[in-house]
């Protein structure tokens, strides 16, 4: 299974916005000096995140990376420019489970001509993170 996310991150950066150049609400987000409400410790950094799909399959993948790329030109060139201008670093994050060796749909990770063309002109980088989640036999 796979979990895709599009994740913006700066040295010292106001979320919201990112918020208000996108159009769109972050599921997550944190402020750079701001205590985090899990450790207490403030943030060495800001971050804007969005999930593009949740425990989707690779046969599912596609259908993901089309809503992103539907963002079309202007989507693209709102992250450029907040990567050129605020210090923003966008990223697509692909978390891969491997949860049966057996499942042909845990298998692979395509991505196609126009989502590459779209993360270019957005200057976004990938990380593909993958997990080994088996039981023990």
């Amino acid at each position: 299974m796979f979990n895709v996310y599009l994740r913006l991150v700066a040295d010292d950066g106001d979320p919201e916005s990112v918020t208000q150049a996108l159009g769109i609400a972050p599921d997550e987000s944190t402020r750079h000096g701001r205590p985090s409400p899990k450790t207490g410790r403030p943030y060495g950094f800001s971050s804007w995140t969005l999930a593009l799909g949740r425990q989707v399959g690779s046969d599912q993948l596609d259908e993901v990376f089309g809503g992103l790329t539907e963002w079309g030109d202007r989507g693209a060139h709102t992250l450029r420019d907040l990567a050129r201008d605020r210090g923003w670093e966008a990223t697509l994050i692909v978390v891969q489970e491997f949860r049966d060796v057996e499942e042909s749909r845990e298998k692979g990770i395509s991505m196609g001509a126009d989502l590459i063309r779209w993360l270019a002109a957005a200057r976004a980088g990938v990380e593909v993170d993958q997990y080994l989640m088996l039981s023990p036999e």
